[in-house]
């Protein structure tokens, strides 16, 4: 049995010993120990053991000449490295790993407590588009009347450069990109209306410099693989593309995963290509043609929405490294090139946003009941994907997540100004997107405060509440922060709790209520001859938090400031749950004590607040007359906690 104590770290889950991908660390604030994990060591490379982290650095001595690959602070020494090392070190890990002894100076870091950097240098970026079942789709989306397929598809695997600059990892906010759009008479210039996902499988290079890389040699140039979410901007796309294809509504933002899976893990994964249904030129022929048997999932806002196949795929990693470096161009350790779009023969199983709406015009109804065509502001967009592994066990690929897509600055969003003077599209007002990516922000972090609260088990974990507030993990991971750092939430490992400083918050609620009620709760008291309260819902009971008797009366009940009772007793209790479309008050008589008669109103329209006005005495109260007078003080409470 394995030292490693956790229960993700098994074969028949993604991230088991089957699969050990790395990835570069970084500790955070907040962590569950109370401190930084991995405090002063910096950033990390790291393999990833279920939902823990083995720093490397920290098994150094186990490694031997291998250590130098992965002691440092990325992955870029591991990629210079050859295929020889790159598997001698992967055996090393799963032996240290598997082993029953844990290796000396060995240390597990909760996921939840890291800060996941992008993993290498990325060198070069190219993007393929070798889905026949994409391409088909976006030719009749965007070029109706003609062929889907130009005549070089079946022959070469069509691609691009992209901008390796802005290839970042998951978890990276996306900010809505600016652009030229089709406008008439002239172009628009502004945010894009139309932001999609690209679902696709990227291939971290490797080992040494070369050109004119033969199909038979690739995988000695392919360290491993990671999911490729590549952003598209389809209004500024569809104005520029022609006639030179991609530039800026694709340059502006690819996500990766954050833990790069080694090829090598991917072995038993390997498949027969399609057939293309004619003969391949000589540079792109394989003994042995093989794609790889992945099967990815697009889930937005918590809802998934396709599910890809990768065996779909018309042309294999080794025929697009070959093709890009054909002509003498070279590749190198930390180059990234990219399958394009994975989609399938079914709608259900479509790459992007702009397949599935069939080019916005079919709506894409999401789990929550609202619906889309393409991302809007704050949406979260999360691609994972398996793999089968040996024996029967699953090899995971990291997912790639996006928390939200949001606006930059109103100042980039002006349009082009036709020559008759007039504005194609209204100006955005300064600092108005700035504040909404804010309150989108803070909405979120409230809502996975409310989604902790009112969780059916005392600690939630953090995919729960992912799967509650339609989020990534990795956008749950980030919002904690702030909130750990302020007491409302405490995290242990994977499950999280209400922090002690909520304590702080309410102890100075109830002093404000009261403060608000007295006046209309004396005025009532002193009009109806009755004891006067506000009581507020905790849990199931009802508690009294302030109470004014009547100073006229010969004698009147004696209710006092904590007072609880069930929610189901009492007028006070049971007017709490008063409908909107209910009568406004509610009477009950001898329920709390035998004798005593109480009416009570809700309090309405105080968001959060759960509470009710009432009297309580031992007359028989005439409803006609007070149950209106109490309706007032409820309602002139909730006029004073607005």
């Amino acid at each position: 049995m394995s030292w490693v104590r956790d229960p993700e770290f098994d074969r028949k889950k993604p991230f088991g010993p089957q699969t050990l991908p790395y990835g570069v660390v970084d500790g955070v604030a907040g962590s569950a120990n109370g401190g930084v994990a991995g405090a002063g060591d910096g950033p990390q490379v790291a393999v990833r053991v279920g939902d823990h982290a083995l720093p490397l650095r920290s098994v150094a001595g186990e490694l031997g000449r291998l250590a130098d690959l992965v002691t440092g602070t990325s992955l870029d020494p591991l990629l210079a490295a050859t295929r020889a090392e790159w598997s001698a070190l992967r055996a090393r890990l799963t032996d240290l790993v598997t082993g029953s002894g844990k290796p000396a100076g060995a240390r597990l870091l909760p996921l939840a407590d890291l800060r996941m950097l992008l993993p290498f240098t990325v060198g070069d970026y190219v993007d393929f588009y070798s889905s026949r079942h994409h391409a088909e789709n976006v030719g009749r989306i965007m070029r109706p009347d003609t062929e889907p397929l130009l005549p070089n598809w079946t022959h070469l695997p069509v691609g691009y450069h992209g901008r390796s600059g802005t290839v970042v990892v998951s978890g990276t906010d996306v900010v809505r990109p600016h652009g030229q759009r089709k406008g008439s008479p002239l172009p628009r210039f502004g945010p894009s209306g139309r932001l999609d996902v690209e679902a696709e499988v990227g291939f971290v290079c490797g080992g040494p410099v070369a050109r004119r890389v033969a199909t038979s040699n690739a995988p000695d140039h392919i360290f491993g693989v990671v999911l490729v979410n590549d952003w598209s901007a389809r209004d500024i796309q569809g104005w520029e593309y022609q006639p030179l294809g991609p530039f800026l509504g694709k340059s502006f933002a690819t996500s990766i995963s954050a833990w790069v899976t080694p090829l090598d893990a991917l072995a038993v994964a390997r498949i027969p290509l399609p057939d293309p249904g004619h003969p391949r030129l000589p540079y792109l022929v394989e003994d042995s043609p093989w794609g790889l048997d992945l099967r990815l999932a697009v889930e937005w806002n918590g809802t998934v929405v396709s599910r890809p196949q990768f065996s779909d795929l018309s042309y294999s990693c080794a025929q697009q490294l070959a093709h890009m470096t054909v002509n003498g161009a070279t590749v190198r350790p930390g180059d990234l090139f990219a399958s394009g779009t994975v989609s399938g023969p079914e709608v259900e199983q479509r790459g992007s946003f702009l397949e599935l709406s069939w080019g916005g015009r079919e709506k894409i109804k999401l789990a929550d009941g609202s619906v889309r065509t393409f991302l809007e502001d704050g949406d979260t967009v999360v691609i994972t994907a398996t793999a089968p592994g040996e024996d029967g066990s699953v090899v995971g690929l990291a997912e790639v997540a996006a928390p939200s897509s949001r606006r930059p600055g109103a100042d980039m969003a002006r349009p082009i100004r036709p020559i008759s003077g007039s504005m194609s599209q209204p100006a955005r007002t300064p600092g108005a997107a700035a504040g909404r990516e804010s309150s989108l922000t803070l909405d979120r972090g409230l809502a996975l405060l409310q989604a902790v609260a009112d969780a059916e088990s005392e600690a939630p974990t953090i995919s729960e509440l992912a799967t509650v507030i339609g989020a990534s993990r990795a956008a749950i991971y980030r919002l904690l922060v702030p909130l750990q750092e302020r007491g409302l939430v405490r995290r242990d490992g994977s499950k999280v709790r209400l922090g002690l400083g909520l304590l702080r918050l309410a102890a100075k609620v109830t002093p404000q209520l009261r403060l608000a009620a007295l006046p209309a709760l004396r005025e009532l008291a002193e009009g109806v001859g009755a004891t006067a309260h506000l009581t507020v819902a905790d849990g199931e009971e009802a508690q009294a938090v302030a109470v004014i008797e009547p100073s006229w009366t010969t004698y009147h009940v004696a209710y006092r400031v904590g007072t609880r009772h069930s929610l189901g007793r009492g007028a006070a209790g049971k007017a709490i749950g008063l409908r909107d479309e209910t009568p406004g008050w509610i009477a009950t008589a001898g329920e709390l004590q035998q004798g005593a008669s109480g009416i009570a109103a809700p309090v309405r329209g105080v968001p959060g607040l759960r509470a009710s006005v009432g009297v309580i005495t031992f007359h028989e109260l005439d409803g006609d007359v007070v149950g209106p007078q109490v309706l007032a003080a409820a309602t002139a409470v909730a006029n004073a906690l607005r």
